[in-house]
């Protein structure tokens, strides 16, 4: 189904489950002359909050009971093992930073990532202890280590209606989740 954008703008385009959960969403799409990309206006933020990738303590895996998951430390880097389970719904596995306690807010966050072969994962920020509040945006990834910038604003809700998006906040973890949806 072709649509002819009305004006020139931002578009992306979007294919969803037919009970309305996106399932390929695309990257920005400009129309007509010229304009800034939104991530182009973000300025390096003024708040760091290094990560260290052998920290065991702050780092564990999530992973459905079907599916398998480990963590090693690879160089300076966190390396996610996973198989998601076979034939069953909702299979995900997830490298999860916990952050339980965080007194900083930011409204952004840069990392590095690749994979042994070319996926999507959705990066999802937990905004509250309970775990009931997940903001994710999926991207995609291959064997190429790219630097990955996600504003907060970006994000969308995950399993819950919101009526606004995040600008800044006290992020309590950060996951790197692969499941069905994104492989």
């Amino acid at each position: 189904h072709l649509v002819v954008p009305p004006a020139p703008g931002s578009y992306r385009v979007e294919a969803s489950f037919s009970y309305g959960v996106p399932w390929i969403v695309s990257n920005p799409i400009y129309i007509g002359p010229a304009i800034s990309r939104p991530e182009a206006s973000l300025k390096p933020s003024t708040i760091s909050l290094p990560v260290p990738a052998d920290d065991v303590h702050q780092w564990r895996v999530e992973r459905a009971p079907l599916s398998t998951a480990s963590t090693t430390v690879d160089g300076a880097a966190r390396a996610l093992q996973f198989q998601l389970g076979p034939n069953a719904p909702n299979q995900f596995a997830a490298l999860v930073h916990d952050m339980a306690g965080n007194t900083v807010a930011f409204d952004r966050a840069a990392f590095v990532v690749w994979a042994d072969h070319p996926m999507r994962v959705s990066v999802q920020f937990r905004l509250s202890t309970s775990g009931t509040e997940r903001w994710a945006r999926s991207i995609y990834i291959d064997r190429t280590p790219r630097t990955v910038l996600i504003a907060l604003r970006d994000l969308q809700p995950v399993e819950f209606a919101a009526t606004r998006r995040p600008v800044a906040a006290h992020v309590q973890a950060v996951m790197f989740v692969v499941d069905e949806e994104n492989t």
